[in-house]
């Protein structure tokens, strides 16, 4: 059972990322941390909660 599962998780979280996917992820995030700041200023309540769970 522990190989099935140490398989799966090395699927799903492999150990190193290319370059491209990672580089992919900064973008989301910094998109993600621009729409919180604006959601912040603007009070956009139900909206901050969302936007900002990724930092915490």
């Amino acid at each position: 059972m522990d190989g099935m599962l140490n398989s799966i998780f090395r699927f799903l979280l492999p150990s190193e990322i290319s370059l491209k996917n990672q580089k992919l992820l900064k973008n989301i995030a910094l998109f993600l941390g621009l729409l919180s700041a604006i959601a912040i200023i603007f009070d956009w309540y139900p909206l901050t909660m969302f936007l900002f769970f990724h930092f915490v």
